[in-house]
């Protein structure tokens, strides 16, 4: 699903910080600046309370290699390693690249397939969890009585967990803007997932005096703003994200008049075949509206899963 709320959540113009923005986010949770933030945020995902609570963590590269040059590299925006070992893999999405079912599994398999690198002394029996944590600007599964979802390995008759060593956790944004509402946000997840919405005002200031943690948070901002060289690359980053933005809304704008068309095609034909056919056809000549438009070719393959060839064939340019 995709909607006009993901530009609602990072539309913050050129006087405030769009908090999901890559150069900002990694500026906060793997900066160096300070582990409380990432100690707090994965706290907070994972729902621990208490004892339980991480209290120290190791920060680890977010860049995780393939075994030769051909492997593609990923680039999570924040690592760490917990006290018992286990890994915590944070990667933020804002644009809906119609892939990402697949990318955090993917990255939850190179981060752990790692772990069991070649010449080391560890074996399966000690290889500790790996935990992923998406934080997603759309909606991405179809649950929408939950905003945040967690899997894992489990027996697809009992429910039955086969091991603790996966969990792959979504936090989907609109669902949750849907789901608070107008209402004061009650626990740590939630103050920290209207923070990344971009929330200010009043609702936001009676949480940053309620959360000691976000509080600084937003003193961290100031510093950020003020580092010449962030705010260049911070700048450069969000045009990218609006760019890719306006392209995805584009192609969703396009697709919907020209599945509206086949929709009526089909009706007039009575026939389901001539459905499929329109939209087939319906999605080459969106392809080539994008070309003339100028979007670039790559972007277009990756929206429409067409072929460069097919694209191409169906263009006047």
């Amino acid at each position: 699903m995709y909607n006009d709320v993901t530009f609602k959540i990072i539309n913050v113009g050129n006087n405030r910080i769009n908090r999901l923005n890559d150069r900002f986010v990694r500026y906060l949770l793997a900066g160096g600046k300070s582990k409380l933030f990432l100690a707090a945020f994965v706290n907070s995902a994972l729902l621990l309370e208490g004892e339980n609570q991480v209290v120290d963590l190791e920060l680890i590269p977010g860049e995780i290699h393939g075994e030769d040059a051909k492997t593609k590299l990923s680039v999570l925006d924040a690592s760490a390693r917990l006290a018992d070992g286990r890994t915590v893999d944070i990667e933020v999405q804002v644009v809906n690249r119609h892939d990402f079912r697949k990318r955090g599994p993917y990255y939850w398999a190179k981060r752990h397939a790692l772990k069991l690198e070649k010449g080391s002394m560890t074996t399966y029996a000690e290889i500790k969890p790996t935990i992923t944590i998406c934080l997603l600007a759309f909606d991405l599964l179809e649950e929408e009585d939950a905003y945040r979802n967690s899997y894992s390995i489990r027996n697809d008759k009992s429910g039955n967990r086969l091991c603790a060593d996966m969990q792959i956790i979504y936090l989907e944004l609109p669902k949750f803007l849907r789901f608070i509402g107008v209402d004061h946000p009650r626990t740590g997840l939630e103050r920290w997932l209207l923070y990344f919405c971009n929330e200010e005002g009043e609702r936001m200031e009676k949480v940053m005096t309620e959360d000691v943690v976000l509080s600084k948070a937003k003193d961290l901002e100031l510093s950020f703003w003020a580092d010449d060289k962030e705010r260049e690359l911070y700048f450069q980053h969000q045009q990218l994200l609006m760019d890719a933005y306006s392209d995805e809304h584009t192609y969703r704008v396009l697709l919907a008049q020209e599945t509206e068309k086949a929709a009526k095609q089909g009706l007039e034909q009575g026939l389901e075949q001539g459905l499929k056919q329109g939209l087939k056809q319906g999605k080459r000549e969106i392809a080539a509206e994008m070309l003339k438009l100028g979007i670039d070719m790559e972007r277009i393959v990756k929206i429409s899963g067409l072929s460069e060839e097919e694209i191409r064939g169906n263009s006047t340019l």
